[in-house]
């Protein structure tokens, strides 16, 4: 499982579409404190986490505290012997989002990827999204309709994203 912390935005998108690909997502708000990451990386258990390249923070120190591996976004480019070659199932486990945790301590929520496809169709369909038009995201791409019901239902019908 790997966390990822980014300010919202292209970079964020292009990290989750990346790891998604390969591992279990588990998008974390930018903006906890140092607390509140070392409490989500903990309980998620991450092998990793993708912070922005060169910047101190919250969620680099929390994470160096607790011995797990920090990949720089946008990263660089490593020699390889072979491609990645993992190619996930329908119904292994994408994305982990946390509930808010409002009545009591936030849960996690684990979405396989076959919930990820029918969701963005789902939202697709009922926007009636088509190619040419172009969605403003003004959600948080650590939040599920970010994610969702603008991201991904955006690329399931190949329209742009702002």
């Amino acid at each position: 499982m790997i966390a990822v912390t980014l300010p919202n935005g292209i970079l964020m998108a292009k990290a989750f579409l990346g790891v998604a690909a390969h591992a279990t997502c588990a998008p974390l708000n930018p903006a906890f404190n140092q607390a509140e990451f070392t409490d989500n990386l903990k309980d998620l258990g991450a092998a990793a986490l993708v912070v922005p390249r060169g910047e101190d923070s919250a969620a680099r120190t929390a994470a160096l505290e607790l011995g797990i591996e920090l990949l720089e976004f946008p990263l660089e480019p490593k020699d390889r012997d072979e491609p990645l070659t993992n190619t996930p199932a329908p119904d292994d486990i994408v994305l982990i989002l946390h509930t808010s945790g409002t009545t009591s301590r936030p849960k996690q929520v684990p979405l396989s990827h076959r919930n990820l496809l029918a969701s963005a169709a789902a939202v697709a369909g009922v926007l009636d999204l088509r190619e040419d038009d172009i969605a403003l995201n003004v959600m948080s791409l650590f939040h599920i309709h970010g994610i969702v019901g603008v991201l991904l239902a955006s690329l399931h019908v190949n329209a742009g994203i702002l």
